[in-house]
């Protein structure tokens, strides 16, 4: 055909370079969606336990401290 070899496969492999970008930029726009779950399920609960739960102690404390007479 009158086309050396290296031509063609130097667009060969820039086209698969690009395809594999492409790719790769695919799976970093899916990645938050996947942490979500993940997200709410498992951090936000210990989060609001760690952060609750001194007051709710310090309360118990409170209210079991001060009986009537």
């Amino acid at each position: 055909m009158g086309i050396s070899i290296s031509e063609s496969l130097r667009t060969l492999a820039h086209d698969s370079r690009i395809q594999r970008r492409q790719q790769a930029e695919e799976l970093a726009r899916k990645a938050p969606i996947k942490m979500v779950p993940v997200l709410i399920f498992c951090v936000l609960p210990a989060l609001g336990i760690v952060t609750t739960a001194p007051a709710a102690i310090l309360l118990m404390r409170t209210l079991g401290q001060s009986t009537l007479p």
